[in-house]
């Protein structure tokens, strides 16, 4: 195809992709769940909608393509449940992304634990019929998103689909990759943070930070087991692959085939990087791999309100507008600190976030 000139963006969010493809000179339209500030600033036109769903998405798309030509469709976070809505999008537009057949095949979770197990792919034991007793073991939705939905299992679930994970205690982690040209490149390591506010969901995202001190051995036998499954899953352009690291062992969990929350740890030619993967062109671009110190989301433990006339701290994303109001358990904004030393930065963030979220909104 072309040169590409308007990108549509479809995400639950959608800010961090607006803001690197308006840096990369695109006209960059977005349908997504939120309004915040900085993707509002981004985009040159935007449809809100309440899901991503297709009933809601397929509207929203048609508003745009009526008053734009769209070149072509990048998505984010969202989709692990809305797999129709990316088979809709990719057949009105070239997908920047893995195809709807790839991702949903990455939602069999039994087939995909049985080719971890056909390469030797050390990962958690999982059942998918109760196990006798609930000790020990977590409880997984297939289609599960940012920590959505794990808990540990006290009682079989009522009628909500998923399966079981035997807890492994440890370093959550994950490691950014490029995919395509059969060629595999492993970008960056990243440990990752859960939040504590939302009860219901123990294990919820929060945040990642980058591990830099990760040992060559390990990092030779990721590239391996990444250059094995993306052949077999024919994966394309940014993905990431979850793990626990105990005992200098790898357990590994899922590959989210989507470009993931590290990303923002990044300049914006890593996007470029992976648009040219997805389009299977050569990336002839020299992208920054120097880290930023962490990305977190801060979450509402009580019913806020954004507040008017506000100056912006430069590492505050995802702001809300204001009056808007943040329900206890979502999220009041984002925070992208700079600092190498990984040692010192969750303090930092934590001195941040106290000191933020009272200047930025009011409780309710």
């Amino acid at each position: 195809m072309g040169v590409l000139r308007v990108v549509l963006v479809v995400a639950r969010s959608g800010r961090m992709l607006a803001q690197k493809l308006n840096a990369l000179g695109y006209r960059v339209l977005v349908i997504n769940c939120y309004a915040d500030l900085d993707m509002l600033a981004a985009a040159w036109d935007w449809q809100r909608v309440d899901s991503l769903a297709l009933e809601a998405v397929q509207p929203a798309f048609w508003q745009l393509a009526r008053r734009y030509s769209i070149d072509a469709v990048i998505y984010g976070s969202g989709f692990e449940d809305e797999v129709e809505t990316l088979h809709f999008l990719q057949q009105q537009s070239v997908i920047l992304g893995n195809t709807a057949n790839v991702f949903r095949s990455l939602q069999d979770k039994a087939q995909f634990f049985k080719v971890l197990k056909s390469l030797d792919v050390p990962h958690p034991e999982v059942r998918f019929e109760t196990p006798a007793t609930m000790d020990g073991w977590l409880f997984k939705p297939y289609a599960g998103e940012g920590g959505v939905g794990i808990r540990h299992a006290v009682s079989p679930p009522s009628g909500y689909p998923g399966y079981w994970q035997r807890y492994v205690s440890g370093r959550a982690m994950s490691v950014l990759f490029l995919a395509g040209l059969n060629h595999v490149e492993i970008i960056g390591f990243h440990r990752q943070w859960v939040s504590s506010v939302n009860h219901v969901h123990p294990f919820l995202f929060a945040g990642v930070v980058a591990e830099p001190a990760f040992s060559v051995a390990l990092t030779r036998q990721v590239l391996a087991w990444l250059t094995k499954l993306t052949q077999i899953y024919d994966l394309r352009g940014l993905n990431s692959l979850d793990f626990i690291y105990a005992n200098n062992t790898l357990w590994i969990l899922e590959i989210n085939a989507r470009l993931s929350a590290s990303v923002q740890l990044y300049d914006e030619k890593i996007v470029a990087a992976h648009i040219a993967a997805c389009l299977a062109k050569k990336p002839q671009i020299s992208y920054n791999k120097r880290l930023f110190g962490a990305y977190k989301i801060v979450y509402a433990e009580c019913l806020r309100r954004g507040r008017h006339n506000l100056s912006w701290p430069d590492e505050v994303k995802d702001r809300p507008p204001a009056g808007s109001l943040i329900q206890p358990g979502e999220p009041l904004f984002s925070l992208v600190v700079p600092n190498d030393n990984t040692k010192t930065i969750k303090q930092q963030l934590a001195v941040k976030e106290r000191q933020l979220i009272d200047h930025m909104t009011d409780r309710c």
